[in-house]
């Protein structure tokens, strides 16, 4: 009988890894096209004054929930039996999400012409990053819902969810850029309206049973889960800067040229992260579950297995990516983003060393250690900064690749000690 339930929790668990991985697949997917049809259509300097804006829409992505969205799946996960905790969980962290991104989109509304003409001098870029903004509040609210889901491991409503907004964005940017000729504008147009339409109406597909109750929400609630936010969000902008400086400083030091060639070989070498992060979002849930069962022998060995096979499949994958190089860039893109196949080479190997990380990467929280993730992704923010500051004036976007590429390694070696201390018996 035990055996029996032991197989049909794996199984669950390969189904749930299989949703996780085709949400991130579309994900992944829309990231490449649109690049592609900017790239094509706009040229390398186009691609990289969109490759700035989108940054910040991504940033919006991150940041705008100021992590309720996780604080929902890891206290849904560990109070999976308690239905009425569950359901004041939920209130209070829809509550938090419309607040956080109201703040959030006020604060690029006001902050766009100084970050156009004062940061990157293009004041191209205002007007759409004005657009931008309107996002917030509605990626903020989706989080929410995709949190829900998470904890309750209803990977395909996770998964139906994301691939709906994913698909809605490549059909409508291809209509704006291709057939409207609108340009840059309607390129931002092109993610921001099935942003708003799907993140608004995303709280509808919540069960009416556990959904948002203004009887049930409670002050207290919203502080416990913004405590968790906070460090939530200390840890994971810190982490997200790490991915983005590279491009930012590029941006700074460099030209739009130089952004769009950086962005062919990200966007390329990204397609590696895919695998490990769709396994992250099925060890979130589970650490939490077996850390409330305070089974730290079982935690290390779960984390291990799950860095070893987001090794293995990386290793694979970025091969057979390095062997396609130069087809992918032709045919995805042009001849003239030829150069990129380079630092994509380079960026690879890291994401490959990097993949273990990424598979278990939020998983201190599920373990209530917040303090560890952001102490590590603060203290490598300013490590990566440092390293760009000094290598990209003298070497260029090669600079940015030798900066993120020690970053991975040195992340590696820390979280590695982490998981072993952390996963002590005591």
């Amino acid at each position: 009988m035990k055996k029996k339930i032991i197989e049909i929790y794996h199984s669950k668990t390969r189904i749930d890894v299989q949703w996780a991985f085709f949400s991130l697949l579309s994900a992944g997917l829309t990231y490449i096209v649109l690049r592609i049809i900017i790239g094509k259509n706009l040229g390398v300097s186009g691609l990289g004054i969109y490759t700035i804006v989108y940054m910040i829409y991504q940033f919006g992505i991150q940041f705008s929930n100021f992590g309720f969205g996780s604080a929902l799946t890891k206290y849904i996960a560990e109070n999976y039996d308690d239905k009425s905790l569950i359901q004041k969980k939920i209130s209070a962290g829809i509550v938090g999400s419309i607040i956080s991104g109201l703040i959030f989109s006020i604060l690029l509304f006001i902050m766009s012409p100084i970050i156009s003409n004062n940061v990157f001098n293009t004041p191209e870029m205002n007007p759409l990053l004005i657009i931008t903004s309107f996002c917030f509040p509605f990626i903020s609210l989706q989080l929410a819902v995709l949190g829900i889901f998470n904890g309750f491991r209803q990977m395909k409503s996770f998964a139906s969810l994301n691939i709906v907004l994913n698909v809605f964005i490549i059909f409508l940017s291809i209509y704006f850029v291709n057939i409207c000729n609108l340009s840059l504008f309607g390129a931002v147009l092109g993610y921001a309206i099935p942003t708003c339409i799907i993140g608004g109406l995303s709280p509808l597909l919540l069960s009416k049973e556990f959904t948002f109750k203004r009887s049930l929400f409670e002050v207290s609630v919203l502080k416990t889960m913004s405590i968790f936010g906070f460090f939530f969000i200390l840890s994971t902008s810190a982490s997200f800067l790490n991915t983005q400086v590279g491009t930012f400083l590029i941006g700074y030091f460099l030209t739009p040229i130089e952004v769009g060639i950086y962005s062919v070989a990200i966007t390329i070498s990204q397609i590696l992260i895919i695998f490990p992060s769709a396994i992250q979002r099925i060890t979130t849930p589970d650490i939490a579950n077996l850390y409330r069962k305070k089974s730290e022998t079982k935690i290390r060995k779960y984390f291990f297995r799950s860095m070893s096979y987001s090794l293995i499949a990386c290793l694979i994958i970025g091969i057979i990516i390095i062997l396609m190089g130069d087809w992918l860039i032709l045919n995805l893109f042009s001849e003239e983003f030829l150069p990129a196949k380079k630092y994509m080479i380079y960026l690879i190997i890291g994401n490959v060393i990097f993949s273990p990380v990424i598979s278990v990467g939020s998983c201190f929280f599920s373990m209530n250690k917040f303090t560890v993730p952001y102490r590590i992704n603060i203290i490598s923010f300013f490590l990566m900064l440092l390293l760009n500051f000094i290598l990209i004036p003298s070497l260029g976007i090669f600079g940015a690749v030798i900066s993120t590429i020690t970053l991975q390694i040195v992340l590696l070696f820390i979280y590695f000690a982490m998981i072993w201390i952390y996963t002590a018996e005591e």
